[in-house]
C-alpha cells in the first residue's frame, strides 16, 4: 500500500490539479517528509526467522517452497526499489538548489509553471486571450490559476514540459488537434483558426501566446505582455529571443 501511495504522487494525475501530479505541487519540505516515511517503512521492513535448528530450518525451507519466498522477496524487492526512488527524488530536489545550470543542478523547465524563484502564468494567460477571442467571454488568467492551478513543471525535456502545458489547455476547456498545415498563411498551406502557439527558448525552456490565421494573415498575441501583438512568426521570435516550437489549433472552447 505504501508504494502504491508513493507512486501516486509521481504517476497519478488529480482532476482538481489540472491533471497534474501531486508531487509537483508539494514544497520541498512536504517532498522530504514524504520521502522520509518511505525511508523509515523499508528500514523496518521484518527479516526473516533465523533458523536455529534443523527442524526449524526445514519448516523455513517448506515455507519458501509454498509461495513465502516469492511474496516475500516480491515485497522487498519493491520496498527496495521504493527506497532508491526516494532517494533519487531528495537528491533531485537538493541539486535544484545546488548551483548554476551547467554545474551539476537538475534543469527545471515549466511552461506557464511556477518553481524554484520563476513563475510564469504565460498558459493560464493565453487561456484567458483564446476564451476572449473565441467566445467574447472575459475570463481572468487569475480565475483560470484558482481554479487549474499551473502546468506541471519538469525536471526532463523540452517534449515533457509541452504536453504538460497541453494537457493543462485540455483540462480546463480548451481542447487542441493537431496542426499538419503549421502556424502560417493559407497561401502556404495553414488552417484558418485560433491557436495555441508554442515558442521554445526563455530561462524556463518555454513559453506559450494566443494565435491566429485569418487567410493570409497571421497574428500573435502574448497576453502575458499585456496583450503584445505581433504580425509574423520571424518577429515574434526575434522580440521574446524564442523559436517556434509547435502550434495546435483551438478545435472547441469550454467557458470555466
Amino acid at each position: 500500500m505504501l508504494s502504491e501511495d508513493f507512486c501516486d504522487l509521481f504517476l497519478k494525475p488529480r482532476p482538481e490539479l489540472a491533471g497534474v501530479v501531486l508531487w509537483d505541487r508539494m514544497d520541498k519540505d512536504q517532498r522530504l517528509a514524504k520521502i522520509a516515511i518511505v525511508q523509515d517503512a523499508y528500514t523496518k521492513l521484518p527479516p526473516l526467522p533465523t533458523a536455529t535448528n534443523p527442524v526449524m530450518a526445514a519448516a523455513v525451507r517448506e515455507g519458501f517452497s509454498q509461495g513465502a519466498n516469492a511474496t516475500y522477496e516480491n515485497e522487498r524487492f519493491k520496498t527496495r526499489a521504493l527506497w532508491v526512488a526516494a532517494e533519487l527524488a531528495k537528491a533531485a530536489i537538493f541539486a535544484l538548489a545546488a548551483g548554476p545550470v551547467g554545474g551539476g543542478a537538475v534543469v527545471v523547465r515549466g511552461i506557464g509553471s511556477a518553481f524554484t524563484t520563476r513563475f510564469s502564468d504565460c498558459a493560464a494567460q493565453t487561456a484567458s486571450r483564446a476564451v476572449l477571442e473565441i467566445t467574447g467571454a472575459e475570463v481572468e488568467a487569475a480565475a483560470f490559476v484558482r481554479r487549474f492551478g499551473l502546468p506541471r513543471e519538469t525536471i526532463s525535456n523540452y517534449a515533457a514540459a509541452e504536453a504538460y502545458a497541453r494537457n493543462w489547455f485540455d483540462q480546463v476547456g480548451i481542447k487542441l488537434v493537431p496542426n499538419p498545415g503549421g502556424f502560417q498563411p493559407t497561401v502556404y498551406g495553414g488552417v484558418d483558426g485560433h491557436y495555441v502557439v508554442f515558442m521554445r527558448g526563455g530561462a524556463t525552456d518555454g513559453h506559450v501566446v494566443y494565435g491566429r490565421i485569418t487567410g493570409n494573415t497571421v497574428l500573435i498575441i502574448d497576453q502575458q505582455l499585456v496583450g503584445r501583438t505581433w504580425d509574423s512568426v520571424m518577429t515574434a521570435e526575434r522580440v521574446l529571443k524564442m523559436q517556434l516550437a509547435a502550434a495546435y489549433r483551438i478545435d472547441k472552447v469550454v467557458v470555466p
